[in-house]
């Protein structure tokens, strides 16, 4: 089998890799066992070390891991940059302050002496999206390393460029072989390693579906998980709200990379004095978006990370119209270029559809951007 890396904007092939089978994953989780058991000994401030060299080389190179995040899910390249910044900062974060953070916590007890003491599990597996590709690996990783474990990670299949690169940074920093290593592996044989108890505890970012899986097997084995899901957010705006301040942070709360984040706003509440109000401001913001090349530094909007979330889309806002939901604009897909999903404001009529519903009741009403971007025709 082959992981695509893939262009989201100009539909270019970038590369194609192999994926790993079972047999090699397993390979490479005994050279990960073979070397918890050194790094598990070493010294908090040997680790720290490790992380203080992890963050420069990211500054360092700030510009081309960038790009890398960019070419390969279409995230603007601004929005590309933070990102890379602020794994900087989580690195220097437990840094400097992993040797506080696991210290013994004494306990009064009974006893002549009680302590609670933070021991390394061994071997936690990470199972990532490809939203905020460097940063989700970061934020799984690191605080595990700095308490001595190893790190196997199962990226997303279409980052696989991003997840190597993630890699060669931890290895150029000088942390010893197997001690974060990427597996080129589809869902299957991470859920195999997990079933066959290869791994000591598993750190989940996806869906709920996903989630509900991996949660269902790790407690089978009593393996120890971490799962961070989607959600339906809701952004409540009261009465005495400064309207065009309000809509600026709207709009900033629902289109962070494209629309297509978890942790973003996916429900407007207005109170009804301010519905229209706050309609208007919010349509006008949606309209000073500019969709383009991710790489232009004033592209605000860039492509869907994947062809077929165009159709998914389009799916949900005809659901939603059919529905009696009354929708700003029209949704279109060019058929030459990146086809964009024009972003949208939906005024619910009260009807569940697909996805996060709005309910209209009593002087509420609710309110909703829909997830905007473009992706590659053939």
């Amino acid at each position: 089998m082959q992981m695509v890396s893939r262009n989201p904007y100009t539909g270019q092939v970038l590369e194609e890799l192999e994926a790993m089978g079972f047999e090699e994953s397993v390979r490479e989780i005994q050279g990960a066992r073979r070397a918890f058991l050194s790094w598990k000994k070493a010294s908090v401030q040997e680790r720290a070390g490790t992380l203080r060299a992890v963050s420069k080389r990211l500054r360092d190179q700030q510009r081309t891991f960038a790009e890398t995040i960019t070419r390969e899910m279409g995230k603007p390249i601004g929005q590309s940059l933070a990102e890379i910044e602020k794994c900087a900062w989580l690195s220097d974060y437990f840094a400097d302050n992993a040797g506080k953070l696991l210290q013994d916590e004494m306990v009064e007890t009974d006893a002549l002496k009680s302590y609670v003491a933070l021991e390394p599990l061994g071997i936690i597996l990470g199972i990532m999206p490809w939203n905020f590709p460097f940063w989700q690996v970061f934020r799984f990783a690191v605080p595990a390393l700095m308490a001595g474990n190893v790190c196997v990670l199962k990226h997303a299949s279409n980052v696989p460029q991003t997840a190597l690169a993630v890699e060669k940074i931890f290895r150029d920093s000088g942390l010893p072989d197997h001690v974060f290593k990427t597996l080129l592996v589809d869902s299957q044989v991470a859920m195999q390693l997990v079933e066959r108890e290869l791994v000591d505890g598993v750190s989940l970012t996806g869906s709920v579906d996903a989630g509900a899986e991996v949660a269902s097997l790790a407690g089978r084995h009593i393996k120890k998980f971490v799962l961070e899901l989607g959600g339906s957010d809701p952004f409540i705006v009261l009465e005495d709200a400064d309207i065009p301040k309000t809509a600026r942070m709207a709009l900033q709360a629902r289109m962070i990379n494209s629309g297509q984040s978890c942790i973003a706003a996916k429900r407007f509440i207005a109170l009804g004095a301010i519905a229209k109000s706050f309609t208007e401001a919010l349509e006008k913001e949606l309209g000073s978006l500019k969709a383009g090349d991710p790489m232009d530094p004033t592209t605000t909007i860039g492509p869907l990370a994947k062809r077929e979330f165009v159709g998914v889309l389009s799916a949900q806002l005809e659901d939603a119209e059919r529905k009696g939901n009354a929708a700003s604009g029209r949704a279109h897909c060019r058929s030459r270029g990146p086809p964009a999903l024009r972003q949208r404001v939906l005024l619910p009529a009260g009807h569940r559809h697909q996805r996060a519903a709005g309910h209209a009741r009593g002087d509420r009403r609710g309110l909703w951007t829909h997830p905007a971007g473009a992706c590659r025709g053939k």
